[in-house]
Formats: C-alpha cells, sequence, structure tokens
C-alpha cells in the first residue's frame, strides 16, 4: 500500500526529471464524446515548465460507408502515423527514445511500429517504448540496466512438485508450476554453459555476477526472485 499510495505522489515534474537529454515522454489520451473519440496528447521534454498538450484527431466509432477508420492497414498505410504522431514531431525533434502510454484504441495497436516513424523524430536510430503510464519512469526507474547475467538452460521440464519444494523451498506448487510434458532439451544447456564462458571473459561480467541456473535450479520460482534486482542480461 505504502508503494502505491508513493506512485499517486508522481507528479510531471518528477517524469520531466526523470528524462535524459534527448528524451521525451508522452502520453496518450481517449476521450470518448458521444459516437466519437477524441484523441489527446501530453509531451515532456527537459526544462519543459509545464506538459505540451496536442490536439490530435477525432475517431468516428459508428459505421459508416462514408467514413474510413484511419486504424484499418495502419501497418501499411501512413494515414495513423500522419494523425498520431506527425503533429508530435515538433516537439520529438532530435529525440534518441521516446517513451510512451498508450490508452484506449491504442494499447492494441503498435503504434511505435507504424510507417514513416523515422520523420516525427529526425531521425532513424530512436527507440520507442511503451509503458502502462509515464509515471513509471520515475516508480519502477525502468531506464537503469541491471548488473551481471543470468542463464537459464537444460531445464528439467519433468520435475515433480516434490523436486520443486526441495530446490526452491516453496511448500505449494500448482500443476502449472509442476512440469508440463514438456521434452527434454539438453541443447539449451551447451548453449548456456558456451554463453557463460564467453560472458565470464567480456568487461562487465564476472564469476561472481553471472550465474547458469539448470535442470532443478531452473524454476519459475527462482525467475520470479529475480524481481526487484532484474540482471544486466538474461
Amino acid at each position: 500500500l505504502g508503494n502505491y499510495n508513493r506512485s499517486l505522489a508522481i507528479e510531471w515534474k518528477d517524469v520531466r526529471d526523470a528524462l535524459g537529454k534527448d528524451e521525451a515522454a508522452v502520453e496518450f489520451i481517449e476521450m470518448p464524446v458521444a459516437q466519437y473519440s477524441i484523441y489527446l496528447a501530453l509531451v515532456l521534454r527537459p526544462g519543459y515548465d509545464a506538459p505540451v498538450m496536442k490536439r490530435l484527431f477525432l475517431r468516428d466509432n459508428s459505421p459508416s460507408s462514408e467514413y474510413t477508420d484511419p486504424f484499418e492497414d495502419c501497418y501499411n498505410s501512413p494515414v495513423l502515423t500522419g494523425l498520431l504522431w506527425k503533429p508530435l514531431a515538433d516537439e520529438l525533434q532530435g529525440c534518441s527514445s521516446v517513451w510512451f502510454a498508450p490508452q484506449g484504441k491504442l494499447t492494441v495497436t503498435a503504434i511505435e511500429s507504424l510507417p514513416g516513424m523515422e520523420e516525427i523524430t529526425g531521425r532513424s536510430d530512436t527507440r520507442y517504448r511503451r509503458l502502462t503510464s509515464t509515471r513509471e519512469l520515475v516508480r519502477l526507474d525502468s531506464r537503469k540496466p541491471g548488473s551481471g547475467a543470468t542463464l537459464y538452460g537444460d531445464i528439467d521440464f519433468a520435475l515433480d512438485a516434490e523436486g520443486m519444494i526441495r530446490a526452491s523451498g516453496k511448500r505449494d506448487f500448482g500443476t502449472r508450476e509442476a512440469g508440463g510434458g514438456i521434452g527434454e532439451l539438453p541443447g539449451t544447456g551447451e548453449e548456456a554453459e558456451y554463453l557463460e564462458s564467453l560472458l565470464k571473459e567480456t568487461s562487465g561480467f564476472t564469476a561472481a555476477n553471472t550465474q547458469y541456473l539448470k535442470r532443478d535450479k531452473a524454476t519459475e520460482t527462482s525467475f520470479k526472485r529475480l524481481s526487484g534486482k532484474a540482471p544486466r542480461l538474461l
């Protein structure tokens, strides 16, 4: 509850201050009005005195032969790109990363993969990163990589509940977590061992921060334990 309350206290200034020099945060809004949906965007860049609001477009949600839905064939047509992203181009020029939080119809559309996106920032290497809310930039600190590596290979998919209890100390396992009839994949163990040896010769990875989990150590529980301390490489 404490973490939840702290997340509610995050303000737009906190989001702005969490952005890097060439980054931007965009919060998309879908507002239903009668038979329509109005799409808006709030844009933040470092140094902004306030979020910039942009009105994007109006979508007619009623069936009509005279109306062409911009979401139709949007991965081949530049129409949605022009309506959704082009009005933001002036604010997003030069961005190396654009963190965005969609809403409504936009949550089920890969708006970061629309045609012509390189024209929005003037860069072909801009990374568009989807969030559930731009407050995640502050709350989750999701941009900071962890350290070390965790490798999984040669997993024992036939491990029964008793074996999993011995491996993890957990007392209750449902059938979903206790195997599922998947065959052995010994080749994954060979690949993981090879990667482990390569990583230990790579800058930033050592025997102390690189772990290889296999057989009864490679369980769903071990994976969940990485929460909050995710490695740099998984």
